[in-house]
């Protein structure tokens, strides 16, 4: 472990810690703008993370996270939960994101669904597991262990993890940079509800990394050569756009 963190501090703007096999940083403006930081004693997960731990260890220059997930330790809501989930991410709130609980931050890292979101934030202080930080150096996008299976458990990959894997692969491909997929299993499947999910996310990103998401998708088999081009399977999909919360309002119009 010590020579994977020294590795991993050849690169890194700042100093990092070792404690097992969790690796700790001061995160600065540099790493992750302010204004996205909320107040203590909350903190950030998922995109703004592992936008912060790519920052922190000189991987590429922060780019603006998609959206932001909000944590806070803790094991019942309190009064100001609402309020800074409605501040900070107000669109996913009217979707029905809200503040997550973490009741046990060193348990919490080992659930999280890819290895490169093995990261949370508090106050300024940055965490991640040391397979998090290496394969965000080396661009390796794959299921953790809680997903991937082990010795002891069957893997238990599931389509929305999937999905949510080639959409980051696709996003890294479009910024030229060297991803690699790790772990994708033979048989793919997942519900149309997740794909919408996904490849309307993918279009906040821009319509080339939506196109990447499906060429992907083709290449790895879990999509049928019926449904190219892009507009066919928006097509095809369209009957999920509508309603209050419809899936597709990041998609440019003229593509349906």
């Amino acid at each position: 472990m010590a020579d994977a963190l020294n590795f991993l501090q050849c690169g890194a703007s700042s100093e990092l810690a070792l404690s097992g096999a969790r690796v700790s940083v001061r995160v600065t403006s540099q790493h992750l703008p302010a204004n996205l930081m909320p107040p203590s004693p909350y903190g950030l997960k998922g995109g703004a993370a592992r936008e912060a731990l790519t920052a922190a260890l000189s991987v590429r220059p922060i780019r603006e996270p998609r959206d932001l997930d909000i944590i806070r330790r803790g094991h019942f809501p309190i009064a100001t939960d609402d309020a800074i989930a409605k501040q900070y991410m107000p669109r996913d709130y009217t979707h029905g994101a809200r503040v997550e609980l973490v009741r046990d931050f060193t348990r919490y890292l080992t659930t999280r669904d890819i290895t490169i979101n093995e990261v949370g934030i508090f106050d300024t202080a940055l965490t991640s597991s040391l397979l998090a930080a290496l394969d965000t150096v080396g661009y390796v996008i794959r299921p953790s262990h809680y997903r991937g299976g082990s010795i002891h458990r069957a893997p238990s990959l599931d389509g929305r993890t999937l999905l949510k894997m080639v959409r980051l692969f696709a996003e890294a491909e479009i910024h030229n940079e060297p991803a690699i997929l790790v772990g994708i299993p033979e048989e793919i499947s997942f519900s149309e509800f997740d794909l919408a999910l996904q490849l309307n996310k993918a279009f906040q990103r821009g319509t080339p990394v939506a196109q990447k998401f499906v060429d992907t998708l083709l290449l790895l088999g879990a999509l049928d050569a019926s449904h190219t081009p892009l507009p066919k399977l928006l097509e095809e999909l369209e009957h999920l756009r509508h309603g209050e919360r419809g899936l597709f309002p990041d998609v440019p119009e003229e593509l349906f």
